[in-house]
């Protein structure tokens, strides 16, 4: 792997909702993520840094798998039942 010492902007293959415009994505030196929507300034880009977003995701996973077995058991019980 190579350590990021410029900036890489990547573009979205789809528009981002209703906007009708792309999402541009840069990971920036320094381990940041930014985005912003395609022809908007960068002083409008939305940053964080790399490991925040990948605590959040990895919240965001376990919170969905905690519903996923909960859910489950509760269609086993209610099979149970009937």
């Amino acid at each position: 792997m190579v350590e990021i010492s410029k900036p890489i902007q990547r573009r979205t293959r789809m528009p981002f909702g209703h906007y009708k415009r792309k999402i541009v994505v840069a990971l920036l030196p320094g381990d940041v993520l930014s985005m912003r929507l395609e022809r908007t300034p960068a002083r409008l880009a939305y940053t964080a840094e790399i490991d925040d977003v990948f605590r959040t995701l990895a919240q965001w996973h376990a919170a969905a798998e905690v519903r996923r077995r909960r859910e489950a058991r509760k269609q086993k019980r209610l099979t149970e039942i009937s």
